[in-house]
């Protein structure tokens, strides 16, 4: 009898030890300071100050969408775009697009000329993203004043990003922007804006640009695949240079330009609304400093048709 007390009392102690132990664990689970696993979807590594106590994920590739199957999802990779079926924009297209008018979370296919059919911002991040965790309102687009932070508020900020390629096939050049506790993989490499001549400079009102004085580009950081892999698996974001399409006038098509480098935000501004803008200008495009890269926060008429990169 006392041996069967003592079995019971033994059994009864370990099962309170694994509660505990399965308590700890819930708590350090529930804490975001603990180190809170991301988010399905998100780079897995890495979250990034943007404001008053707030950090969030990035997602793991550009938006992209299915007009025939009403279906939104990321891309399978960081550099993943899709390039001139962007101008196949239509609600029965039987295919994907990664390119949108301002704020048309919930009319992706609105291709109109005039702005003013843009009047409101309608988040693309609370439709179902079905890689992204299958669920409404779980995303969301930064806003200007969250990438001023990012760019320029956050701790060691300007030397958290830069540019780079990356030698998929063919080659993505994009802007690299790293979290806020970033460790350098073994054996890799990288080369921030910070590290050349810089200002940061008021364009207009709430508009900033980043004017970089060398010859910095975006052969800068050039990552094989695998080495790319490292940079991601450490916390590294890529926003590869995805285009634009635009529809000038009722007449015109719809044209895809492949050259551009800019990303939607949130903000309105006016009739306009902002946007991350990159761009290198060279000697042969009239700039008398030579090649010059800048980075610019400033608004965008809403009918250009741009990438979005989302976060949690």
């Amino acid at each position: 009898m006392r041996k069967t007390l003592r079995l019971v009392t033994m059994a009864l102690l370990i099962a309170a030890s694994l509660v505990a132990c399965k308590k700890k664990k819930e708590e350090v689970y529930i804490d975001p300071e603990a180190g809170k696993p991301a988010p399905k979807g998100a780079v897995k590594v890495g979250r990034f100050h943007v404001g008053n106590g707030v950090f969030v994920w990035f997602a793991q590739g550009n938006l992209k969408y299915h007009p025939y199957h009403n279906s939104w999802q990321f891309a399978d990779n960081q550099y993943d775009v899709i390039g001139q079926p962007n101008e196949e924009v239509k609600s029965n297209y039987f295919g994907w697009i990664d390119l949108f008018g301002w704020g048309t979370g919930v009319n992706p296919t609105e291709t109109s000329v005039s702005d003013v059919d843009y009047p409101d911002f309608n988040d693309w991040g609370d439709n179902i993203i079905t890689n992204g965790g299958n669920q409404r309102g779980l995303w969301r687009t930064l806003s200007h004043t969250e990438w001023i932070y990012l760019l320029r508020g956050r701790k060691n900020a300007s030397n958290l990003f830069g540019v780079a390629t990356i030698k998929a096939s063919p080659d993505v050049k994009g802007l690299v922007l790293l979290p806020d506790n970033w460790h350098k993989p073994e054996n890799s490499h990288f080369e921030p804006a910070a590290n050349h001549t810089k200002r940061w400079e008021l364009w207009e009102v709430n508009s900033y640009y980043y004017h970089i004085e060398d010859t910095y580009q975006y052969n800068a950081n050039t990552y094989t695949l695998n080495e790319w892999k490292a940079m991601q698996d450490s916390g590294a974001v890529f926003l590869p240079i995805a285009g634009y399409a635009i529809q000038t006038n009722e007449e015109s098509p719809l044209s895809y330009h492949a050259d551009k480098h800019e990303y939607w935000c949130s903000s309105p501004a006016d009739d306009f609304g902002y946007a991350l803008i990159c761009d290198v200008r060279t000697a042969d495009e009239g700039n008398e400093d030579g090649a010059v890269w800048y980075l610019y926060l400033m608004p965008k008429r809403k009918k250009f048709r741009l990438p979005v990169r989302l976060v949690r």
